[in-house]
C-alpha cells in the first residue's frame, strides 16, 4: 500500500496539464463557496446589528381609553423597570403646546410631562436636566423653531402657565423623546408607556410578561405597539441570505463535479497506453483503480487545502465579522473530496476493465 501510495505521488507530476486543471477547479470552487459564506455571515451580522438598535428594542404601552388610567401611572414605570433584561422605561403624561414668551407670534412646539428623566434615550447638548416641575428641555428642532439662543428662555402655554428652558437635546433613535420634558416627580397619571429592552430577540417574550404580569392581556382600552415589521422584514432577509448562499454552494460543486468527469474521461483515454502496460507488466486492477483514487484524492485535498487557508485570510481582511468555524471549513473539504472522487469512479472503473492487450493493439 506503501508503494501505491509513493506511486500516486510521483504521478501526480507525470500529467501535468490535467492535474493543474484539476487542481485549479477544486480550488477556484472552494474559494467561491467560503467567501461567497463569509461575505453572508457578514451581511446577517450588519442586518442583525441594525435590528437590534435600540428603536426596535422599544414598545408604546398606549390608554386608549379612561378605565386604564388608574393602572397607566408613575408607579407602574418602577415595576416594569424591576423587570429582567429592561434597558429603560420613561412614561408620557399631559401634553400641552407652548411658544416662546418672549416673542409675539412665536411657532409652537409640544411638551409633555416625563417620568423618569433618568436614562432617557436623548443626548443633552446644552444645560442641563430639569429638576422640578417648572422647568423644561426642548429638542434641538423645537429650540431652535421656538427662536432661543444657548442661555435658554421661557415657553408659555395658552393658559399662561411658564416653564422655564434649561437646555436643550437630540433623541437617540427615532422612538425616543422628541417634544420638551418636564420633569413630574409626584404620581402622575399616564397616557403612554415607552419600555426598551436590551435585545430585539426578547421583545416579544417580554411583551408578554408585561401583559401578563400587570393583567393587560384582556384590555382592550391598552394598545401595546412595536416596530414589529422591520424586524418580520429583516428576520427574512437574513433567513433568505442562508438559502441562497446555501443553493449557491450546491449548484457550483454540481458544475465543478460536471466539469470533474469531463476532465476524468479525458485523462483516463489520455493515458490508456499507461494502464494497458501496467496491466501487461502485471499491476492489478484494484491496484490501478486505487492509483487514480489517491492521485485524485492528493490534488482535491492539497487544493481545497490551500484555498480554505487563502479564503480564511481574504474573509479576515474584507469580513471582520465573517469567519467561518472551522468546523464547516473541515465540513465543506470533506464534501469536495469526497464527492470529486466518486463522480470520477466511472471513468476510473473504466479504465481498469478494458483488454489491455486491444488497448495496445489499438493506434
Amino acid at each position: 500500500m506503501n508503494n501505491v501510495f509513493r506511486k500516486s505521488w510521483k504521478n501526480m507530476y507525470s500529467q501535468p496539464l490535467y492535474n493543474v486543471l484539476f487542481f485549479c477547479i477544486i480550488f477556484v470552487d472552494t474559494m467561491i463557496i467560503f467567501l461567497q459564506f463569509s461575505a453572508s455571515l457578514q451581511r446577517t451580522h450588519d442586518i442583525s446589528q441594525e435590528l437590534n438598535k435600540a428603536e426596535y428594542r422599544t414598545f408604546t404601552i398606549r390608554n386608549t381609553g379612561e378605565n386604564m388610567s388608574s393602572l397607566l401611572n408613575s408607579n407602574i414605570v418602577e415595576r416594569i423597570s424591576s423587570l429582567h433584561d429592561v434597558e429603560s422605561v420613561w412614561g408620557y403624561g399631559d401634553a400641552f403646546d407652548v411658544h416662546n414668551a418672549a416673542v409675539n407670534n412665536s411657532a409652537n412646539a409640544g411638551i409633555s410631562f416625563v417620568t423618569p428623566c433618568e436614562n432617557l434615550p436623548i443626548h443633552l447638548i446644552y444645560g442641563r436636566m430639569p429638576v422640578n416641575e417648572h422647568e423644561v428641555i426642548l429638542s434641538s428642532e423645537s429650540y431652535r423653531r421656538l427662536g432661543f439662543a444657548e442661555s435658554g428662555g421661557v415657553v408659555e402655554n395658552s393658559s399662561g402657565q411658564r416653564w422655564a428652558v434649561v437646555g436643550f437635546y437630540e433623541p437617540l433613535h427615532s422612538q425616543a423623546p422628541d417634544v420638551g420634558i418636564v420633569f413630574q416627580a409626584k404620581h402622575m397619571e399616564l397616557d403612554s408607556l415607552n419600555v426598551t429592552v436590551s435585545r430585539v430577540d426578547i421583545l416579544d417574550g417580554l411583551i408578554r410578561d408585561v401583559k401578563n404580569i400587570f393583567g393587560l392581556s384582556g384590555e382592550k382600552s391598552v394598545q401595546i405597539e412595536k416596530n414589529g415589521t422591520t424586524q418580520k422584514l429583516g428576520s427574512d432577509v437574513m433567513g433568505s441570505q442562508v438559502i441562497h448562499t446555501s443553493r449557491l454552494m450546491y449548484v457550483t460543486i454540481s458544475v465543478v463535479l460536471v466539469l470533474l468527469i469531463f476532465l476524468s474521461i479525458m485523462m483516463v483515454n489520455s493515458r490508456k497506453e499507461e494502464f494497458g502496460r501496467r496491466r501487461v507488466l502485471g499491476a492489478r486492477r484494484s491496484t490501478i483503480f486505487i492509483l487514480l483514487s489517491m492521485q485524485t484524492f492528493f490534488i482535491t485535498t492539497l487544493a481545497s487545502a490551500l484555498a480554505s487557508i487563502v479564503s480564511l485570510m481574504v474573509a479576515f481582511v474584507l469580513y471582520s465579522n465573517g469567519i467561518l468555524e472551522i468546523s464547516f471549513i473541515l465540513s465543506v473539504n470533506y464534501l469536495i473530496v469526497f464527492s470529486s472522487i466518486v463522480v470520477q469512479l466511472p471513468s476510473f472503473a473504466s479504465a481498469v476493465l478494458r483488454n489491455p492487450v486491444l488497448v495496445l493493439r489499438t493506434p
